[in-house]
């Protein structure tokens, strides 16, 4: 039965990849077979290639300490409005100012803050940001 795409190796799956490569001397493919093809060749590969790198050393102890995974701390693609930025609190000021704004959509908000940003992010900013929701007018 194969992985389900997208969930972390277990800690001991990575470390049968490191100890199957590194002492067994097995090429990516021969491991993907003695896992039964449960972990794609791109993963198997990957995961030893980042252990690899990690590690300061070749030997079998140093890429061992090595195979947990790293919390990044912070997302791998930064939002382009983080919560709580200028520009965040930029566009619900405007939303928020006055009778005249309160009528417009979020979309139009933005284009006025002279904000780049699609119609979708604009109502996602203001909706988790700020926990305004308002419709386009049908």
């Amino acid at each position: 039965m194969k992985m389900p795409s997208g969930e972390s190796l277990s800690i001991q799956i990575r470390s049968a990849i490191v100890t199957l490569i590194q002492v067994g001397g097995m090429s990516y493919l021969d491991v993907y077979e003695a896992l039964n093809s449960q972990v794609s060749l791109n993963t198997i590969k990957g995961t030893w290639l980042r252990v690899k790198k990690r590690s300061k050393s070749q030997e079998i102890f140093s890429l061992l300490e090595n195979v947990e995974d790293q919390i990044r701390p912070e997302p791998a693609v930064p939002q382009k409005i983080p919560l709580g930025s200028a520009t965040s609190e930029q566009l619900q000021d405007l939303a928020l100012c006055d009778e005249e704004h309160w009528q417009k959509t979020f979309p139009q908000i933005a284009a006025e803050a002279e904000v780049n940003i699609s119609k979708s992010y604009a109502y996602k900013i203001m909706n988790e940001h700020h926990d305004l929701g308002r419709f386009e007018p049908q």
